[in-house]
């Protein structure tokens, strides 16, 4: 397996809260906790997040993230931005 070419990087993704959250009363299941944002941190990425339903996305270097549909106006200027510098 190639070594993960984004170690080190920042990145969101949605949060542990939301998680559970969306799976329980939005997709009226029983919760399965893949834990994401554990994984990315497994992976090596730095993971960061903001409060349940913030507008929160991060830029580091060409990698772009988000946390959740409510991040679309901050996601949206960073992508931007990223490709601008492209």
């Amino acid at each position: 397996m190639d070594e993960n070419p984004y170690i080190g990087y920042k990145a969101n993704s949605v949060s542990p809260i939301e998680e559970f959250v969306i799976e329980k009363f939005i997709m009226k299941g029983k919760p399965t906790n893949r834990k994401i944002a554990k994984q990315l941190k497994k992976l090596g990425l730095k993971y960061k997040s903001g409060l349940p339903k913030a507008n929160f996305a991060i830029k580091d270097r060409n990698l772009v993230t988000s946390q959740n549909p409510f991040s679309s106006s901050s996601f949206n200027m960073l992508y931007l931005q990223a490709l601008e510098e492209y």
